[in-house]
């Protein structure tokens, strides 16, 4: 396995990917606070997260600056995000248990694909499809 560069873990794209998996903690943690004010807390740093998913994106093919970090972390940070708001979402607003299974099964096993054919030296970049998904 190849070692990553400095340069290549800490550009912009990156940075904004590490935000968004160092956000669903705080997504967590407010998700299980009553009351409409922390309802909107939520839902704005939820939005504010999915806004840096389709920034890192932009950026990094528009800059130049598509790395194979952000190629893994990318889709990983994306599923990370959902699967843990959707878990998160069945004891505090009564979401259908069967609905989140289906889709963070399948979240899964997109990512253990993934990692298959990452260790097979094959990248899979993310689709305009799977950012559709996503949203």
């Amino acid at each position: 396995m190849e070692k990553l560069s400095r340069e290549e873990i800490m550009t912009l794209p990156n940075g904004l990917t590490i935000i968004r998996v160092l956000a669903i903690p705080f997504i967590l943690i407010l998700l299980f606070y009553p009351g409409r004010v922390y309802q909107l807390i939520t839902a704005l740093l939820f939005f504010a997260a999915a806004i840096t998913d389709t920034l890192d994106g932009y950026l990094a093919r528009h800059r130049g600056r598509v790395t194979t970090l952000g190629k893994f972390l990318d889709p990983l940070a994306d599923k990370l995000l959902i699967a843990t708001a959707l878990i998160a979402l069945i004891p505090a607003r009564d979401i259908p248990t069967w609905m989140v299974i289906v889709i963070v099964g399948r979240e899964i096993a997109v990512t253990g694909l993934r990692g298959i054919a990452v260790s097979q030296n094959i990248i899979i970049s993310v689709s305009v499809w799977g950012k559709y998904k996503t949203f």
